[in-house]
């Protein structure tokens, strides 16, 4: 979308990239992806974590002390378990990190600075708990629209102007002109008809 300006007597356009990135950051970071991107990763967490339990206890209870001395072998299936466990946790940790990423890039646009404040410290101090605190803000703060602001950096020092402007309507119009009267000239002479000719 281009926008017209006049700066120094001249017609400029500019697509106000600014504008448009901050559009599109506000319609990928919605609350509702928030919301999807949160529960998957606490859904795929709860697995992985779930794996790596029942997966450890099946190798513990398999492998006895001299596991893997004295020629004893190593059950293969749990520790592949545990591996794979590790691996889903892995992927819920990533989402997680992305929602937490979203919840505090909404929470800047919408300038909610104490919810800001608090998600960062425990996103970084206590991750368990920052979780908590995700899922307390999610279901209690609603949604708000951001306001579409122009980008700050075009609109000093330009006058906007519209690209087209109509003439003005003509309604009086000047008086007719007064031109001389006709001059009338006197009637055409009336001449005798020749003379017949003479025999």
């Amino acid at each position: 979308m281009y926008n017209t300006y006049l700066y120094n007597g001249k017609h400029s356009q500019s697509k106000q990239p600014c504008s448009n990135s901050s559009r599109k950051v506000s319609r990928i970071m919605r609350k509702r992806t928030i919301v999807i991107l949160f529960s998957l990763a606490f859904g795929i967490g709860l697995i992985g974590v779930i794996t790596i339990i029942i997966s450890s206890v099946i190798f513990s209870s398999m492998c006895g002390p001299n596991c893997g001395a004295y020629g004893v072998p190593m059950p293969v299936g749990p520790l592949i378990a545990v591996i794979i466990g590790l691996f889903i946790l892995l992927g819920g940790l990533v989402l997680g990190v992305i929602s937490w990423i979203g919840i505090l890039v909404k929470q800047a646009q919408q300038k909610q600075w104490t919810w800001f404040t608090w998600s960062l410290i425990l996103g970084i101090l206590l991750p368990i708990i920052s979780s908590i605190f995700q899922l307390i803000y999610l279901l209690v703060v609603p949604e708000t629209p951001v306001p579409d602001t122009p980008a700050p950096g075009y609109m000093p020092g330009y006058q906007q102007i519209s690209p087209y402007q109509p003439y003005p309507l003509i309604t009086q119009y000047p008086p007719a002109q007064q031109y001389p009267p006709t001059v009338h000239y006197p009637p055409a002479q009336q001449y005798p008809p020749p003379y017949p000719p003479q025999e």
